[in-house]
């Protein structure tokens, strides 16, 4: 998402802060890597990320933003299939995959914690597969204007 961070949720919902869609003609497979999640601003509620996902998506996302993917491989010229919004609304409520292992209190600013960034191994075990759409969205208390950033690494494969 963008630096200045997002929202994180309170619920699955057909606009969650981050979708990364596969489009349907793309003959490629997306393969999650990584998720990672770090505080922006504000009281977050207590809750959890949770990746969820929306299928048969033949449009791109509508509203919110498109993202900028960058590559990991620095200096490669060609751009990612898998295209990725921030606040965008998805085609209906996402389906619950499960619970991702990124999990907050009720952090604010003047916590004397320390709240680092946290990220989880997903290890290409998720796959979006074209016309499929990986959703990151908080099931949360509310808090009181919570942003957060998320990063999501993806692969990418021929589909067979």
């Amino acid at each position: 998402t963008g630096i200045a961070g997002v929202a994180p949720g309170t619920t699955l919902s057909t606009t969650p802060p981050f979708a990364l869609w596969n489009p349907p003609a793309s003959g490629r497979n997306l393969y999650i890597i990584r998720v990672t999640l770090a505080y922006v601003s504000g009281t977050l509620g207590a809750g959890a990320l949770w990746y969820a996902f929306v299928n048969g998506q033949n449009a791109a996302p509508t509203t919110g933003t498109a993202l900028t993917s960058n590559t990991t491989v620095i200096g490669a010229v060609g751009s990612a299939t898998g295209k990725a919004y921030q606040g965008s609304t998805v085609a209906s409520t996402p389906s619950p995959l499960r619970p991702s292992a990124l999990s907050f209190g009720a952090f604010l600013a003047t916590t004397a914690a320390i709240n680092p960034p946290q990220s989880e191994e997903i290890g290409g075990n998720l796959m979006v597969v074209p016309g499929g759409v990986f959703v990151v969205q908080a099931v949360a208390a509310a808090g009181t204007t919570p942003l957060v950033g998320i990063g999501v690494e993806w692969g990418e494969e021929r589909a067979a």
